[in-house]
């Protein structure tokens, strides 16, 4: 009678399941960390993400184009994103390629979008009413829920909605005249991101739930990088000044999109979603400050109270249920 043999494993994958488990041990130990330690990671992801506004008028600034900042951006920020996915777990990447194709697609019409209608309205509007206006996109992904899955919209969901509506008008000076000079076509683009965005969760929140969060926010990044470097070659025109163009991009893929991302996935395993989209609302709050306090773009008080309203409501209707399934990127 002969004995079976027992099965080896190769060194190659030896060594990457060794590499794996690091990566899963180092990153359970920091999402186990105590609950004031997680809701500071939220915090600065929120200002990671808050920031972006800041690093894209920076680059306008120098002279830099949307398409050309766009295409440098997430040209920069999807190998980060896909090398970090690799590194925690590398089997999260070996999708199928009708999945890779689909995530690459999603990412370039569903993401890209309001990406560019973001940078759009950033050229023409302030910072801080653009955030605002744009962070209303959690009562907008309520909204469409309920309309589309039948789900009942709620006292909590309705008192929500009317805050970000008042909170919307309010920022943007429509009931004060505190409008002033921005033109009304930064006004509808920024609300135009934020209901691209919302379509965007709405019809891939079953792609995004069961996905590995960096894998799709990888691989929809690189389908943005396509888009725009396709885009902005089409365009014509000189070449963009290289070195403004990597450092806008460069901090905007690193400071406004890598970095806050992980640091969500972090506060979110230790906080859950629902409490992570609650503290994670103070976004347009710190976007607001940083504009003040680099650009001198102040807001009046009404505005002020706007942006409160705004965050009020996306932490009343976060509180219930969270707006955006974990892979979905948090920033346009």
């Amino acid at each position: 009678m002969t004995g079976r043999r027992a099965p080896t494993v190769s060194g190659r994958e030896s060594a990457g399941r060794t590499e794996t488990l690091a990566a899963d041990m180092a990153y359970t130990h920091l999402a186990k960390s105590p609950p004031g330690w997680a809701t500071a990671c939220v915090l600065l992801s929120a200002l990671g993400f808050g920031s972006l506004a800041l690093w894209a008028k920076l680059g306008f600034r120098a002279g830099l184009d949307p398409l050309s900042l766009l295409a440098a951006r997430f040209g920069l920020a999807a190998p980060i994103l896909l090398v970090a996915c690799a590194v925690r777990d590398r089997a999260a990447l070996a999708r199928p390629p009708r999945e890779v194709a689909r995530l690459l697609a999603m990412g370039a019409a569903g993401y890209g979008t309001p990406s560019l209608l973001a940078f759009l309205a950033l050229r023409i509007t302030d910072g801080a009413v653009f955030s605002a206006l744009y962070f209303t996109f959690p009562l907008w992904v309520a909204l469409g829920t309920s309309l589309l899955f039948r789900e009942p919209l709620g006292a909590r969901r309705a008192a929500a909605l009317a805050l970000a509506v008042g909170g919307a008008a309010l920022a943007a000076g429509l009931l004060d005249g505190a409008r002033g000079g921005r033109p009304p076509a930064g006004l509808l683009l920024s609300l135009g991101a934020a209901l691209s965005y919302s379509t965007y969760v709405l019809a891939g929140q079953r792609v995004l739930a069961r996905t590995d969060p960096l894998a799709v926010a990888g691989y929809s990044m690189l389908g943005c990088a396509l888009l725009f470097l396709v885009l902005r070659l089409a365009a014509g025109g000189s070449p963009p000044p290289l070195l403004p163009l990597l450092q806008a991009a460069g901090l905007m893929s690193v400071a406004a999109t890598a970095a806050p991302l992980a640091l969500l996935m972090i506060g979110m395993r230790r906080l859950g979603a629902a409490r992570t989209a609650v503290v994670g609302a103070a976004e347009p709050v710190f976007t607001a400050g940083l504009l003040a306090l680099t650009l001198g773009e102040r807001v009046s008080a009404s505005q002020a109270l706007g942006i409160l309203a705004i965050v009020a409501g996306v932490a009343l209707v976060s509180a219930a249920r969270p707006a955006a399934p974990a892979g979905a990127p948090n920033c346009p």
